[in-house]
């Protein structure tokens, strides 16, 4: 209950100031996608808050990979689980909800990329003048199929709230669309969303995701771009909680390899994507750093 007080006073006071969100990003032995997704941030995403990794490695060699992201990304702040899986709960609960500053708040996974510009500011306007729950960067007009299940699926009901954003009920989607408790980049009041997910049993990024998801209200309103403003783009696998779809097009040793060497992902090719998922297969290519 005072958690809850506290973003109700903060989001009065950014109210009248500032709106700007918190980034929590989870990682786990991909120091070259988080290369790739906080480049990506720094070039397109305006008004963060604070910008946070919280991440786990298997061995030194990929921690001396994730000592470049860092020395490269100063401003952003790196934590290391030192006693995973048992540490996880706790060090979101610190760096999410507790060390942070924004009553606002998004998540994201190490193989999301964005892709234009947004501005964060405006889209915490847009949640408090429609009266949302979330504002989600992955959806958009032309998300009909869903990677994961290998399903297509339609567009819910959306009304034009604003020239660039659209708002919709999850209980009228199905998949992607009746998803609205997210890791990938949506846009949340810290006050309407730590209580549901401090309640559930997870110690990583997969099971906090589905136990948060398992307990979503469906009647509540998103909203949404006219364009996907990122995408994740599943080259690989590193977790065994779950089992999911994904290219498997570079090991993570090897991509450890290539970065180990000066190189980084390409995102300039990702920005003029039109992806029809949420998750989507894109050949990425390399250039040194």
């Amino acid at each position: 209950m005072f958690k809850q007080l506290k973003y109700l006073v903060l989001n009065l006071l950014f109210c009248i100031s500032l709106n700007a969100v918190d980034l929590v990003v989870f990682s786990y032995n991909r120091p070259m996608q988080l290369y790739a997704l906080l480049e990506s941030c720094e070039l397109y995403l305006f008004n963060r808050t604070s910008t946070t990794v919280i991440y786990r490695v298997s061995g030194l060699d990929y921690q001396a990979g994730y000592d470049l992201v860092q020395a490269r990304f100063s401003n952003v702040k790196f934590i290391l689980q030192k006693n995973a899986p048992h540490d996880f709960k706790k060090l979101v609960e610190i760096h999410a909800f507790e060390q942070t500053n924004s009553p606002y708040i998004m998540f994201a996974v190490d193989d999301l990329f964005v892709k234009t510009p947004v501005d964060l500011q405006s889209c915490v306007h847009a949640l408090e003048q429609f009266n949302a729950y979330t504002f989600s960067l992955r959806l958009s007009p032309n998300i009909k199929y869903c990677y994961i299940l290998n399903k297509t699926m339609q567009v819910p009901l959306s009304v034009q709230v604003a020239p660039d954003i659209y708002r919709h009920s999850f209980r009228d989607g199905k998949y992607d669309w009746a998803y609205p408790n997210s890791l990938d980049m949506n846009i949340y009041r810290k006050s309407d969303i730590y209580t549901n997910m401090m309640l559930g049993n997870w110690n990583n990024p997969n099971t906090l995701e589905g136990a948060w998801a398992a307990g979503a209200n469906l009647n509540q309103i998103g909203l949404y771009f006219s364009e996907s403003k990122i995408v994740n783009i599943p080259i690989n696998i590193v977790q065994t909680s779950w089992t999911l779809r994904a290219m498997n097009s570079y090991s993570i040793q090897k991509l450890l390899t290539c970065f180990m060497q000066g190189q980084k992902i390409d995102i300039a090719p990702i920005s003029s994507f039109q992806n029809n998922s949420v998750h989507t297969n894109f050949d990425i290519s390399f250039m040194q750093r």
